[in-house]
């Protein structure tokens, strides 16, 4: 399968101990994606999984706001529904604001 476009998600798996590491011997690297990443495949075993499912950025207010929107459209592009894959949640029973 040939992808047109490869994008990372933001999920990043480190041992504690190598991305300390990293972070301490490259102070002005704070992006994964572009810095820290690249420096971590100089010296360590670096892999990547293609996720080929339903995928949005949400990576500002507007794009966050759109993804929402689109899941009110019948049908969405995301089921929620999957009984062979369920998702759980737990309810977070927070106090108000103001008290």
């Amino acid at each position: 399968m040939r992808f047109r476009y490869a994008a990372s998600m933001g999920i990043y798996l480190f041992k504690a101990d190598i991305l300390l590491k990293l972070l301490r011997d490259h102070p002005a690297s704070n992006d994964f994606g572009s810095e820290v990443i690249p420096l971590a495949a100089e010296d360590y075993n670096v892999r990547a999984y293609m996720f080929c499912g339903y995928w949005e950025d949400i990576g500002i207010v507007r794009s966050f706001f759109d993804a929402n929107s689109a899941l009110t459209v019948q049908p969405s592009k995301f089921q929620f529904y999957d009984p062979q894959k369920p998702i759980f949640t737990m309810p977070r029973c927070l106090p108000p604001t103001r008290i």
